[in-house]
């Protein structure tokens, strides 16, 4: 026997009454939260597309203007002339390779071409020890990509390894892939970039390659991009 057959007559009706009305109630309630939820949703569903409508036209022009670009070689005058060679009396470092003068050389003004080579010796010679101590293979018939060469200020200390390896250097300053390409190529060879994430080499292209970004989110959108050649 049911638990409703216990009850009294009067008493079952009022209860059927009071469930109906309680669930009924409790529908409305959550109707009424659902369809605030759904005028909330739709209203963030309006701003978005609005901030998307607006935003489209900054992609635009932040793509045309800020991240597509490089820096050009003399863009304030009509035309240039390019010097055929370094000169007899231009300073040489210990390969026999020109120096660039300072006006070339980025971010290194005024440091004198000793300390300026010392420096980046220094830095070459550590990549090359960590290379050796993690067990990577010698640098024999490799391509090696440096990233961000400037003047070459890095790449010459490569020297010993060009005759052997094909080593690439390049750069969003044009002045400074110039110099390069008439004073350092051969042995080694130089390509200008621009600030996207693209280079002209097909994937996988590069087994070792050298980076350097002024900033974090440089850093890591190009090491992503140069993995991807390797």
């Amino acid at each position: 026997m049911g638990i409703m057959a216990l009850v009294p007559k009067g008493i079952k009706s009022w209860l059927r009454e009071r469930i109906s009305r309680v669930t009924a109630e409790r529908m409305a309630a959550l109707d009424s939260r659902v369809a605030t939820l759904e005028q909330s949703v739709g209203s963030a569903e309006q701003r978005l597309g609005s901030a998307e409508q607006r935003l489209e036209p900054l992609e635009n022009q932040v793509m045309s203007t800020s991240v597509i670009k490089y820096i050009p070689y003399r863009s304030d005058e009509q035309c240039f002339a390019l010097p055929k060679g370094p000169g007899p009396d231009c300073d040489r470092c210990e390969f026999g390779l020109p120096i660039a003068p300072d006006s070339v050389r980025t971010g290194w003004f005024g440091q004198p071409s000793d300390v300026h080579l010392a420096a980046r010796k220094a830095d070459v010679d550590a990549m090359l020890r960590i290379l050796e101590s993690s067990g990577a293979d010698p640098l024999d018939g490799c391509r090696i990509l440096d990233f961000a060469c400037a003047d070459g200020r890095m790449t010459r200390h490569l020297y010993p390894f060009a005759e052997s390896c094909e080593i690439w250097g390049v750069d969003i300053t044009a002045e400074a892939i110039y110099w390069c390409q008439r004073y350092l190529c051969p042995p080694f060879r130089f390509a200008t970039t621009t600030t996207v994430p693209h280079l002209p080499f097909e994937d996988g292209y590069f087994n070792l390659f050298r980076i350097h970004c002024r900033t974090s989110a440089g850093r890591l959108k190009w090491t992503l991009a140069n993995h991807a050649t390797l």
